[in-house]
């Protein structure tokens, strides 16, 4: 069996990046919401009623529906990435835990179960599919 001390210095560099991995997920969900609010107000400045800043062709609104809807998958597909970045980092976290005898892991999980809690990664999914439905409906009506 390994040293305790090494396992617990070990376990806590791995939970230190665990937490780093945290503020990556929330500075790119940040990034993508930035480029999309972006898109947002660039067609606002191009708004239907006669008192528009600047005129666009309808082909244009189009297209920023198209570069919409892939930034929205793009980040769809992100957000997945950091949800089985986090799985497997928490899965070696339960390893070492039960290894120094130590399940805080596994019952912080037991307790989440319990409360039907969802982890934000797949929350953070869940506004990406509405922003393809936004750019879809821009890219239909236009």
């Amino acid at each position: 069996m390994a040293d305790p001390d090494i396992l617990l210095e070990l376990f806590k560099a791995y939970l230190d990046d665990l937490g780093r991995l945290g503020e990556r997920q929330q500075n790119s969900r940040s990034f993508y919401l930035s480029i999309i609010s972006a898109l947002f107000v660039f067609l606002s400045f191009a708004g239907s009623s006669n008192n528009q800043v600047i005129q666009i062709p309808k082909a244009a609104h189009a297209i920023t529906g198209l570069v919409g809807i892939v930034i929205s998958a793009a980040w769809f597909e992100h957000m997945r990435s950091f949800e089985k970045l986090f799985e497997a980092k928490l899965e070696i976290l339960r390893s070492v835990e039960r290894k120094l005898n130590a399940h805080l892991f596994s019952l912080e999980e037991e307790q989440l179960h319990v409360r039907n809690y969802r982890h934000i990664t797949y929350i953070d999914s869940v506004a990406p599919v509405a922003f393809v439905v936004l750019f879809a409906g821009l890219i239909y009506f236009a």
